[in-house]
């Protein structure tokens, strides 16, 4: 299997169902990293972490954070707070402000979990803790958490279904 199989499945289906507007770091079949920064200009020190996925029309719209190795809450939870401490996205030229409202989807690679695991139940704290809704700095952040493994059509389906109604706000 892929090394980052799961990166790969979920890119190339939000890819195919959103079209342009998705853009995709190395890892997801995109060409290059995904810098969200603080301020501008990007240097190395206003640039806060690099995505896996993000959509965007005028603005950021929605961020992707896909973990297939540390599931671990301090990990989880970095990924998340880096992405939403940012303020932009800049590559080569295009510069995206990060909307105000903004959904932040972060799927977990559950693939090498055992069936009577606890971490099942340690997401769903991890996601109530987040309260779906966060307000930080002078936006609102909606946070949705996935569990899954490739090809987990079921999981894919519901991760559409979230963008799609939050972009149609």
């Amino acid at each position: 299997m892929n090394e980052h199989s799961l990166h790969l499945y979920v890119g190339n289906k939000i890819s195919t169902y959103f079209g342009d507007a998705v853009v995709r770091d190395t890892a997801c079949g995109g060409t290059h990293r995904l810098p969200l920064i603080y301020d501008r200009p990007k240097k190395r020190e206003t640039t806060f972490c690099n995505v896996d996925m993000l959509i965007y029309r005028d603005t950021v719209k929605v961020i992707f954070e896909i973990e297939e190795a540390d599931i671990k809450p301090t990990q989880v939870f970095g990924k998340f707070l880096t992405s939403a401490l940012s303020r932009f996205y800049e590559y080569k030229g295009v510069n995206k402000a990060l909307d105000k409202s903004l959904l932040f989807i972060q799927v977990l690679d559950n693939i090498k979990l055992k069936p009577k695991t606890k971490k099942f139940r340690q997401f769903e704290y991890l996601s109530r803790a987040v309260n779906r809704r966060l307000t930080l700095q002078d936006k609102t952040i909606y946070y949705r958490l996935f569990s899954m493994r490739a090809g987990d059509e079921r999981s894919m389906n519901e991760i559409i279904k979230a963008v799609e109604s939050f972009l149609k706000k």
